[in-house]
């Protein structure tokens, strides 16, 4: 089910946060699958997805620098 909050007031006059938060509050909200809610481009990125995991082609980091590090070194490379 997707329901859609209804913005209270226009955004003039409101501070950033104010508008921010009007912007999320606008968003819709879905308990549907994400493949059925966002569309056949989101289900074919979500199927390779699940096609790396299970071929075993994903990395673990024990924390952030670790994952950093790994970026850096695919930057270099490409």
């Amino acid at each position: 089910m997707v329901t859609r909050r209804a913005r209270q007031r226009p955004l003039d006059g409101l501070t950033e946060y104010e508008r921010g938060l009007q912007a999320l509050q606008s968003v819709p909200i879905s308990d549907e699958d994400p493949r059925i809610f966002w569309g056949a481009d989101v289900s074919e990125t979500i199927r390779r997805a699940d096609a790396d995991v299970a071929a075993g082609r994903t990395e673990y980091f024990d924390n952030t620098e670790s994952f950093r590090a790994s970026l850096r070194i695919v930057e270099s490379d490409g």
